[in-house]
Order: C-alpha cells, then sequence, then structure tokens
C-alpha cells in the first residue's frame, strides 16, 4: 500500500501484510514523524448461494434408536485460558492494534520501530556539489576585474604609441619585459630600426602644415624627402617625428615608414585609422617594400593628431633602415 506523510510529504510503500485491519502507527524514515496507517478496505467477493443439504436417509437401525428415550448429556464445564496465554493474547492485541512508541517499554519500541521502518522505500540521497562561498566568488571576480585592466591598459599603451602621444607612458612602458617589440622600440629604448643598424642617411625638403580631417579634427602633417647614402640600397626606412613646446618638452611624437604619403583630399576624407595602417606599413598598395637606391630619395609624410593648440617646434629624423636587394622595386 502507499502511504503519505503529511509532514514532510515524502511517500512510501508499505507491506499491506505489515498493517493489521484497525491499523498501525509508522514513523516516517525523512523527518520522524509519527502516524497512523488505515488499510484500505478491499471489495469481497460475493459468498457463494447457500445451498439447503439434504438430509440422508435414515436407516432401520438408526430410525428405531431415535425413537427410544434418551438420558440427557450434561453440558461440559468452560475450560479457562491458562494465565500466561491469556497474557500473550492481550500483549498481541495490544501490539497489533497500537504502535504507539510513547507508552511501549525499550525493547517493544525497538521492535515496532523496525516494523514500522520495514518496507519504506527511502529516496537515495543526491550527492549535491558544495556551493562556492562568498570568498571564492569574490577571488574570481577580482581575477577577471584585474585580468579585463591589464588588458586595456596594454591597448592604451599600443594606441598612445601609434598615435604618438603619451611619450613618457610608453618609454616607461616599453622598459618592462616583452613590451619593447610590441611598441616597436628596442630594449634599450629608441626604435627597434635604430637598434639594428647606424643611420647613413639624411632628410631634405622638410615642412609641416595643418590639415582638417572630417573624422578626427585638425592634424599636423611633416612631410619631406629621406636620401640614402649608404652604398647599397635600403628598405623599411622609419622615419620619427617630435613636437616640442617652448620648454623643450615632447608633446607628440609619431613615427612613419619612407615611401606613403597623401593627397590633400586623403588626409581630409580618409579615417584616422586608414591613414595610420599605411603610414605603419613599409609595403606599398601591391605589397611590395618600398626601396630607395644610393644616392637616391623616397619621400616621408609623419600625420600627428590631437595637437594642442599653442606655438610648438617639430623635429624629424629617420631612425632606422634595412638593407634591400640591389636592385630597387619601388622608388
Amino acid at each position: 500500500m502507499k502511504v503519505h506523510c503529511q509532514t514532510c510529504g515524502t511517500d512510501f510503500r508499505l507491506d499491506d501484510s505489515l498493517v493489521p485491519p484497525e491499523g498501525a502507527w509508522v514513523r516516517c524514515s525523512q523527518c520522524g514523524d509519527v502516524f497512523q496507517v488505515i488499510p484500505e478496505v478491499q471489495e469481497q467477493a460475493p459468498p457463494p448461494p447457500e445451498t439447503t443439504p439434504q438430509e440422508p436417509e435414515q436407516t432401520f437401525y438408526e430410525a428405531v434408536s431415535a425413537a427410544l428415550p434418551q438420558e440427557p448429556v450434561p453440558p461440559a464445564a468452560p475450560q479457562e485460558p491458562a494465565p500466561s496465554q491469556q497474557a500473550g493474547f492481550w500483549a498481541e492485541e495490544a501490539t497489533a492494534s497500537s504502535l504507539d512508541l510513547s507508552v511501549m517499554e525499550r525493547a517493544e519500541q525497538e521492535r515496532a520501530r523496525k516494523r514500522a521502518d520495514f518496507g519504506l522505500e527511502q529516496r537515495p540521497e543526491i550527492a549535491q556539489r558544495p556551493p562556492g562561498g562568498p570568498l571564492f566568488k569574490a577571488f574570481f571576480w577580482l581575477i577577471g576585474i584585474l585580468l579585463l585592466a591589464a588588458i586595456t591598459a596594454l591597448g592604451s599603451v599600443v594606441v598612445m604609441s601609434r598615435l604618438g602621444v603619451g611619450h613618457e607612458v610608453v618609454e616607461r612602458a616599453a622598459r618592462l619585459p616583452g613590451m619593447a617589440p610590441l611598441l616597436g622600440r628596442s630594449a634599450k629604448g629608441g626604435s627597434r630600426a635604430a637598434a639594428i643598424t647606424a643611420v647613413s642617411m639624411s632628410l631634405v625638403e622638410v615642412k609641416s602644415f595643418n590639415r582638417i580631417n572630417e573624422t578626427s579634427g585638425r592634424i599636423f602633417v611633416i612631410q619631406g624627402k629621406v636620401v640614402n647614402h649608404h652604398q647599397r640600397p635600403r628598405t623599411s626606412v622609419l622615419v620619427q617625428g617630435t613636437l616640442h613646446d617652448a620648454t623643450g618638452k615632447t608633446v607628440r611624437q609619431a613615427s612613419s615608414y619612407a615611401g606613403s604619403v597623401f593627397t590633400p583630399e586623403e588626409l581630409r576624407f580618409l579615417s584616422l585609422g586608414a591613414i595610420e595602417r599605411r603610414l605603419s606599413s613599409p609595403l606599398a598598395l601591391d605589397a611590395k617594400p618600398y626601396v630607395v637606391a644610393p644616392g637616391e630619395s623616397l619621400p616621408f609624410m609623419i600625420v600627428l593628431t590631437n595637437v594642442p593648440d599653442q606655438p610648438l617646434e617639430y623635429t624629424a629624423a629617420v631612425v632606422g633602415s634595412d638593407p634591400a636587394e640591389e636592385r630597387p622595386v619601388l622608388r
């Protein structure tokens, strides 16, 4: 039969043979509550129709014996049950009719408890994963915030290096392990190309002017030509432009590879990202490197943004180049 605990709502199955007709008290194995269980009433089959037994025919001897008078037989005295049997009977009746754990002795309680628990189907305990405490969650969020802040700071330094702003911050970041190649600097400072080879080039026809860009506003442009004084062709010629205030402090700084120049229309309508991509690449639009032969010149252009509105002075210098093939590809 199915047993339902009203206290905790747990369902069990109990063997019908363990519950007497008048009911029994059982204990829930989940919450320990004791409640009464009444067996389900089962429909009994209708009794078979009674048949009148036919009296057998009496013999001549039985008929004569029935006609003769018979002496009455004294009734037998009723036998009283033994005291031990009577006590056991009432104990059994009490046990069968009730399993009240509060009035039984210890031995009877143990037996009643085993009888009540027998046949009850307990639900298996599901192993639950211990939830993470608040300290673990706080540590997890702290690590995530620190990682996000580091990535943001790294991206900001790279952008500042590309735009030529925050010169002091970029130089300090370049001294950190692994940051110099990312920022285009050598481990001892300066550009990576300057650490590779000694510069033997000069700048001619250098000039500067302001332009208005549709997306970034006012930009400062340094333009000129690079003359190769090496005995062999050079490529990847890197030119650096710097803006100084009246005290000689560096205000803006940017670098670009010689070869890429822009028309006034391009300086006005191209986005700053497109201009930066072309100036930071030593390759032409056809993916071939810019090469300058010995004694020849190669144009260059440096674009600086976020220029403060104050009197400034600028300088430009070749900071590095690489050897190229004997035959120039593009001049």
